[in-house]
């Protein structure tokens, strides 16, 4: 008696479509469609501006690590003459007007007590885009003996140098040709002979013009060096990626790194 009173209630309610329409489907597509896109973009903006602040702090930790690497060698230029694989003499710092420099420094920690010297022959040079540093473990050098290269950076567009002698004067290539203090010095002076500053500019694709002096042994500065007469030297002054310092990157305590 129950149940059939329940279908007669039941049979006098009208149904009730259950769902969505056709209408309502698709306008629920379209506003989603919408926020999907929108965030799509959102996301793609964030990962883009992530992916450039990273690598722009990529390039400049890595033109970092080579201006201290740079700066420490530089410091630590020491008055030792080389020979050669051929057994000819070279000068302790020798350099071109394109960019290439060979020197000896000193400091040249030796963590592993191994039968060698603290000194270190080096040299730097740019090719295809990168500045190479080179080191060789032996100053007097025995035919076909080889060097370790390292890429020191990438994305140089160009390197130059600058080198201050006792007479305040600069020079694009050392030894000096024809200087009153090669003359002065008596027979063979150039072997031996160390600039009192070098400076040397560094042109990055990305982070533009990064200029560094460093002082040697015989520096004197009185205020009068200007940036205008140093070779590769930024004289507009509105370079906002040209930094300059005064050696302030070299080791304070004179002592070098193993490379």
């Amino acid at each position: 008696m129950l149940s059939s009173r329940c279908l007669a209630s039941k049979r006098g309610v009208p149904k009730r479509t259950l769902g969505f329409t056709l209408l309502e489907l698709l306008i629920a597509i379209a506003i989603f469609s919408f926020l999907a896109t929108g965030c799509y973009q959102l996301f793609r903006s964030v990962t883009r501006t992530h992916e450039t602040i990273a690598k722009v702090w990529q390039e400049n930790n890595a033109i970092q690590r080579a201006l201290l690497v740079m700066n420490k060698d530089f410091a630590q230029i020491v008055p030792r003459p080389i020979r050669n694989d051929f057994g000819d003499r070279e000068p302790a710092f020798a350099a071109n007007d394109e960019g290439e420099v060979l020197f000896t420094r000193g400091g040249w920690r030796n963590f592993l007590n191994e039968p060698r010297s603290h000194l270190q022959r080096l040299g730097y040079q740019l090719k295809g885009g990168q500045l190479l540093r080179r080191s060789w473990r032996i100053l007097d050098r025995a035919p076909e003996t080889e060097y370790h290269e390292q890429v020191l950076l990438d994305n140089v567009k160009s390197f130059t140098l600058g080198f201050l002698d006792n007479n305040r004067v600069w020079h694009k290539s050392w030894p000096p040709e024809n200087s009153s203090q090669n003359q002065s010095a008596g027979q063979n002076p150039s072997f031996s002979l160390l600039p009192a500053a070098i400076s040397y500019t560094i042109t990055h694709e990305r982070l533009g013009e990064v200029s560094q002096l460093i002082p040697g042994s015989s520096y004197q500065s009185d205020g009068n060096y200007s940036s205008g007469s140093r070779p590769g030297a930024n004289t507009s002054g509105s370079d906002s990626n040209s930094s300059k310092n005064r050696g302030g990157n070299t080791d304070s305590n004179g002592r070098g790194d193993e490379k």
